[in-house]
């Protein structure tokens, strides 16, 4: 196929774009506009995706088979044609958009597909048949009768009109497990029930286990964590709140770091949202799961976005530290924990959110999650909240592990004036530092930090 610049359909639509294209508006298109449109999305894109979540849609009329059937005629049936070639078709939501007389030859490949008929095309089926007895008792002036078969012939396409609608929310319901995002709109116990229906566990051996997460992602555990992996494996789902905030904020295309991935529930989680344009570094010490972790990636196909790394995230880096592992409760291991001789110690080398940013350009997605050495990573990271005004942070904070609370809370006061928090209902409320070192002695908090206006989460 031609390169863009030297075929005349591909310019004048590529032109055509970018006179009328908002920077950072949702468009899908063929792979190849992607390097003028940065926030393009592939056709394959399409598979499990709603057609609401895009403005515009540029349909290569030999390359309609790449996209998903359903997809496409929810782009017919309600987004508005404002350009056509010999090869291009343009759709977008906005129906005031200038934009030159378009030939209908240039339409004509796409009718078939379209899942709604204008008066002026074709009937077929029963609603045909009824309008061509309308038409013949017309003749035999029984006007009444036509009458009536033509109110037949309305109530019969406002009933077309919602079975259309019903199987788009069917279909809606079958691709929700492969779609990250569509499974939270879901309420907390649909979503509780479509991941234990869809939850299968398989023991490998060597205290590894396989189970599906999410409804939709195959996950390898250690067979010996009685923290996290018995709910991984037998419910396919962990901290119900903290999941639906993390979907709900998180966008396609975005940076994410995972700090203290552990099984890497919540690395698959990004992964899966911000899709093949997107970047997400997990970091786990535990060598012992991030090989799991890297498995993880690979059998789900999440190569191409995703980096795990062993080091150790904490102030300063090139630092050998002790890391403590406590014995079935991986998730609690920690730089800053006593060790007791139950416990396996490693020697772990650290680095700092400051260096393993400093060629990304950009961040807009952290999570912490250290067991006590979420303050040394704070201080590590001084020149990553300088350079990314817009990132937004989801940290555990216990005040039990800090030597002074108070003044790692008021840190981040510095920083993120609006304290928030993610509650276990999903939602996410303000924070006060009193409140936060009275309630809960020595339990966690999942705070919310975004320099920005509160997102919508519900």
């Amino acid at each position: 196929m031609a390169e863009i610049q030297d075929d005349r359909h591909w310019i004048e639509t590529q032109q055509f774009l970018r006179q009328h294209l908002h920077p950072e508006a949702h468009v899908i298109a063929p792979s190849r506009f992607k390097t003028a449109f940065p926030t393009a999305e592939p056709y394959n894109f399409s598979d499990g995706a709603d057609a609401d979540y895009f403005q515009w849609v540029v349909l290569h009329k030999g390359l309609l088979s790449n996209l998903q059937q359903n997809f496409l005629k929810q782009v017919l049936d309600t987004f508005h044609p404002v350009f056509a070639n010999e090869v291009f078709v343009v759709y977008s939501k906005q129906n005031d958009i200038d934009h030159p007389p378009l030939d209908p030859k240039h339409l004509q490949p796409l009718h078939h597909l379209s899942p709604t008929r204008s008066a002026t095309e074709p009937k077929s089926g029963i609603r045909a048949k009824l309008l061509a007895w309308g038409d013949a008792i017309a003749r035999l002036t029984h006007r009444p009768v036509l009458q009536q078969l033509q109110q037949v012939h309305t109530e019969l396409s406002t009933l077309e009109t919602h079975l259309t609608r019903l199987d788009r929310r069917i279909h809606a319901n079958r691709s929700r497990q492969r779609n990250g995002q569509r499974l939270f709109s879901l309420t907390k116990e649909e979503f509780h029930y479509t991941c234990r229906s869809a939850c299968q566990t398989a023991y490998l051996g060597n205290d590894t286990i396989l189970c599906r997460v999410l409804g939709r992602y195959l996950l390898y555990a250690d067979s010996q964590d009685v923290g996290i992996v018995p709910h991984l494996a037998m419910n396919g789902f962990w901290e119900t709140g903290m999941t639906y905030a993390v979907a709900r904020v998180l966008r396609p295309g975005w940076h994410c770091i995972d700090v203290g991935a552990n099984h890497g529930y919540y690395t698959l989680l990004m992964a899966g949202i911000v899709g093949q344009s997107g970047r997400v570094l997990a970091l786990e010490p535990n060598p012992r799961l991030a090989n799991l972790l890297q498995r993880t990636i690979s059998v789900n196909g999440l190569q191409d976005r995703t980096t795990v790394m062993t080091e150790a995230v904490s102030q300063r880096a090139e630092e050998i530290l002790q890391f403590v592992i406590p014995q079935g409760y991986g998730m609690n291991a920690s730089l800053t924990r006593q060790a007791s001789d139950s416990d396996t110690l490693l020697q772990v080398k650290t680095t700092t959110l400051d260096h393993l940013t400093e060629n990304w350009e950009r961040l807009d997605f952290l999570k912490i999650d250290a067991e006590g050495a979420e303050e040394l990573i704070w201080r590590g990271m001084t020149q990553t909240l300088r350079r990314n005004p817009n990132l937004i942070i989801v940290l555990e904070f216990n005040a039990g592990r800090y030597s002074n609370p108070r003044a790692f809370l008021e840190q981040i006061q510095q920083e993120f004036p609006q304290l928030q928090f993610i509650d276990a209902d999903t939602e996410v409320k303000p924070l006060t530092i009193e409140r936060c070192l009275r309630d809960r002695p020595g339990q966690d908090w999942l705070l919310f930090l975004q320099k920005a206006a509160k997102p919508s989460i519900v």
